[in-house]
């Protein structure tokens, strides 16, 4: 097996599959300037493993006990 590297560079669309989201859901999150963290190189996007995973951290919800 492998070891994954969390700067690792995937394209929108396999971002779009790791977050089980639509590839146009995250050009609008870009435009809207929410969603994970991106990098653009030329007219390229990318994103980084690592910030995928933070992102997706930190959109966990923990209900309390009232």
């Amino acid at each position: 097996m492998t070891a994954v590297d969390p700067n690792e560079l995937i394209s929108p669309d396999e971002a779009a599959k790791l977050l089980r989201v639509k590839e146009a859901t995250l050009t609008a999150w870009r435009n809207q300037k929410r969603g994970p963290a991106y990098l653009k190189i030329g007219r390229f996007v990318h994103y980084r493993r690592a910030d995928l995973c933070e992102w997706l951290a930190a959109q966990r919800h923990c209900p309390t006990a009232a």
